[in-house]
């Protein structure tokens, strides 16, 4: 049950956020490399997963899981390692449940984000 994951991406960016707010430039270079970069990796496995190109699929997914490793969301670090075994494994259903969790989630830590840049 993942009722609860949601909320667990927001509080553990937030956490990230202040852990880190002593030394904004760091902060604002890893969040922002992360706001460039976690939609185009989103975006590169959903394409290879459309495609049917599931190694590729698969290479992607493994590229997210030290991308959201680095900025400690936990829950989706763990879903993208999920979606990476999956794929591998040839569970496109649940490779691509993963991924949809990463994505629907991942909106919500980019909003929250960009929310910490503008206030």
């Amino acid at each position: 049950d993942r009722s609860n994951d949601s909320s667990d991406s927001i509080e553990d960016i937030r956490r990230y956020m202040a852990q880190y707010r002593n030394d904004p430039s760091f902060l604002k270079s890893m969040l922002k490399g992360f706001l460039t970069e976690a939609p185009l990796r989103m975006a590169r496995a959903k394409k290879a997963l459309a495609a049917g190109d599931i190694p590729a699929a698969a290479k992607a997914a493994h590229s997210m899981v030290s991308m959201l490793g680095a900025i400690r969301t936990r829950v989706l670090a763990t879903a993208a390692r999920e979606a990476e075994h999956h794929l591998r494994k040839g569970d496109l259903e649940k490779g691509r449940r993963e991924l949809d969790f990463i994505e629907e989630n991942l909106e919500k830590v980019i909003g929250c984000i960009e929310a910490e840049f503008e206030g």
